[in-house]
């Protein structure tokens, strides 16, 4: 009787086996399908990444790149906020003419990490996040890319990538002069020589005007907009205040931007130092026991006096006098009989500087 029942229930367990079987064979198929071609994204569904970064770019300041881009606001789904709480960077390097695979994703090594909301390297301007590149040996190419992780862990894809070459670029431009006049200050320079070797020969493509005030230590960049010419005016300025300027370089290789270093700086104070124009029509003759003086009056909106630079011929002492700037005329009774007396006559005017313009021609004039 119980080798009839261990014959009955034979079939049963033989079914359970099979079941087990294809069961097994199922789940191998089903992974060994996922391990064919493209790989399925690890992430669970309801995981909410940032999105990924596409304003990678190269910003450069005097003697220094910067990676710049924005913080990320949202995520994949569209929901806010991003809550990114650090960035990676990742570069490639190859050597020069070796850029077949330069932008593939293959090759890219780990160049640092920024933490938020102060990174150690690098900081966060406004919305955008700025993160000195190292200096790129020349003849040297760097593909760069950036990824971003939120406070829960999880990764966005990567940013846009950028191409980097290292070049000896142009030297900041030689030969700056500065001349000042009433809130004004006209700048001009030479065009920099480059000093490199090779054929890699860099594209200037404009230049940078830097200022600062009163001996502060920290430049402010006057030209938003490059400057393309070799000289510049800058306006608006107080008179009388000490500025010191700067120029730097822009030049391009292959698409790669660099910024000279400040050149050696120039000191000047802005002011009206435009003197009047020499007074016309001036003449001096005997008249009512003096001399008489007359002249043509100046059109100068700010002139101030004329003054008038008289000398004893026969003592030889010197004298000045001031006339008002309404004035075209002066009667001098300081006069002794007998004696020669030589006039010259100057135009004031009202700035702080006191500008004096050239004399007239001298005019001698014998008293009876």
């Amino acid at each position: 009787m119980a080798v009839r029942e261990r014959q009955l229930r034979a079939p049963a367990t033989d079914g359970f086996a099979c079941r087990l079987i294809l069961l097994g064979l199922l789940l191998w198929l089903g992974f060994g399908l996922g391990g064919c071609g493209k790989k399925a994204n690890p992430r669970p569904r309801q995981v909410i990444v940032p999105k990924a970064i596409d304003d990678l770019t190269l910003d450069v300041r005097p003697g220094k790149r910067f990676l710049v881009w924005s913080l990320p606001r949202e995520n994949t789904d569209g929901s806010r906020p991003a809550e990114v709480e650090e960035f990676s960077i990742f570069v490639k390097v190859v050597d020069a003419g070796a850029d077949g695979c330069l932008m593939c994703d293959e090759g890219f090594v780990l160049l640092d990490r920024l933490r938020l909301p102060k990174p150690r390297t690098g900081f966060v301007r406004g919305r955008l996040v700025y993160y000195p590149l190292p200096q790129i040996p020349r003849h040297r190419l760097e593909a760069v890319k950036v990824i971003s992780r939120n406070r829960h862990g999880w990764y966005s894809e990567p940013s846009n990538k950028l191409k980097i070459y290292g070049f000896e670029p142009y030297e900041a431009p030689p030969a700056l002069t500065a001349v000042p006049d009433s809130s004004v200050a006209k700048l001009q320079w030479e065009v920099p020589r480059w000093e490199g070797t090779g054929k890699n020969v860099p594209e200037i493509f404009g230049y940078r005007v830097y200022r600062r005030t009163g001996g502060r230590q920290d430049w402010q960049l006057v030209t938003q907009e490059v400057v393309t010419d070799h000289q510049y005016i800058d306006v608006g300025l107080r008179d009388w205040v000490k500025y010191e300027y700067a120029v730097t370089t822009l030049s391009v290789f292959q698409g790669t931007p660099w910024e000279s270093r400040r050149s050696r700086p120039v000191t000047l104070v802005p002011g009206d130092y435009t003197p009047p124009a020499a007074v016309a029509g001036f003449a001096a003759f005997p008249y009512q026991g003096g001399i008489q003086l007359v002249w043509r009056a100046n059109q100068e909106p700010d002139l101030q006096l004329y003054r008038v630079y008289k000398t004893d011929e026969e003592s030889g002492r010197k004298y000045i006098l001031e006339v008002p700037a309404g004035r075209t005329d002066y009667l001098d009774r300081q006069v002794v009989p007998g004696r020669r007396y030589t006039y010259r006559i100057s135009a004031v005017d009202g700035s702080r500087q006191r500008n004096e313009s050239q004399l007239s021609a001298p005019v001698t004039v014998y008293l009876p």
